[in-house]
């Protein structure tokens, strides 16, 4: 159940973020001027967990936007199936600090130094760096391969209160990097 959260966290901070990754692949020889049809489902993760069904309508409808400003249309019969799935990787991550105390002291301090007692104190801190991935593939339903997928992953922490807003940011930095344009109007 946490991790199902992570997803949603992490598509409210990715858009936020400076340091988000977005990046994308395609493959060479397609035409995507061929594209004119489309239809979205998503893919549970590796574990099988899915988010709650109303940040799945929310996905459904900020990629559906995108691809109306790029004068694709949704069909029972598409050319492409676009397919979205998310990921959390949760990492230990580790700090040390050392505090180093000098106690007393005594005799000559000339050229062979002096005595005393020192000691130190180490802490270390275990904590948890999520790191959360959107990724959405374009897959040629004539030929059932995937010919560009596009991906956001960052680090996140924190909760957000306009989640509708930062699920459409994400998504409409993923499809920047979509080989199909925007129309101009």
């Amino acid at each position: 159940m946490k991790k199902l959260m992570y997803f949603l966290i992490a598509i409210l901070v990715l858009s936020s973020c400076s340091s988000t990754k977005v990046t994308s692949d395609q493959v060479s020889n397609v035409e995507f001027k061929d594209y004119q049809t489309y239809k979205i489902s998503h893919v549970p993760n590796k574990n099988g967990e899915t988010i709650n069904p109303i940040n799945m309508q929310r996905v459904d409808k900020a990629i559906q936007n995108e691809l109306a400003d790029r004068d694709l249309v949704v069909s029972d019969d598409p050319s492409m199936q676009i397919v979205w799935g998310f990921g959390v990787d949760v990492q230990k991550s580790y700090s040390t600090n050392t505090n180093y105390y000098r106690h007393g002291g005594a005799g000559f301090r000339g050229r062979y130094g002096g005595y005393g007692m020192a000691s130190s104190q180490s802490d270390t801190q275990e904590y948890d760096t999520s790191t959360g991935k959107l990724q959405i593939a374009v897959i040629d339903t004539r030929t059932e391969e995937v010919v560009w997928i596009g991906t956001a992953e960052d680090d996140f922490k924190g909760k957000s209160k306009k989640v509708e807003e930062k699920i459409t940011e994400v998504i409409g930095k993923v499809f920047d990097e979509f080989p199909v344009s925007k129309h101009q109007s």
